[in-house]
């Protein structure tokens, strides 16, 4: 992790010509008369990838896998019961469809 120091400064009468952003600074609040200098600090990683640890992943899988298969032994002798479907019956209402209007011949050409 590195601090990063970042200024500059904000003139309100040409942010539009300067900033392809310009949109977003458009508040009131900043439209005062003047320019505003402004000095921004952040911290910056200097690993991008230090979450992208592949070796790690890798090593969990394999013994996720070695633990699923070693767990739950395996019998081939068992038996499994019957499987009995039971049949539901359910009952639907019919929706009232009110009457709709038959297309003329004129407007069946026009589709």
């Amino acid at each position: 992790m590195k601090k990063v120091v970042k200024s500059g400064v904000f003139d309100p009468r040409a942010y539009k010509n300067n900033d392809p952003d310009w949109a977003k600074k458009r508040k009131p609040e900043y439209m005062g008369p003047g320019k505003y200098i402004y000095t921004r600090e952040y911290t910056e990683d200097d690993n991008p990838n230090r979450f992208c640890r592949q070796d790690i992943v890798a090593q969990y899988r394999e013994r996720q896998k070695s633990e699923s298969q070693g767990s739950k032994p395996v019998e081939e002798n068992e038996e499994l019961e019957p499987v009995i479907q039971v049949p539901i019956n359910i009952e639907r209402k019919k929706i009232d469809i009110w009457p709709k209007r038959v297309r003329s011949d004129i407007t069946i050409m026009f589709r």
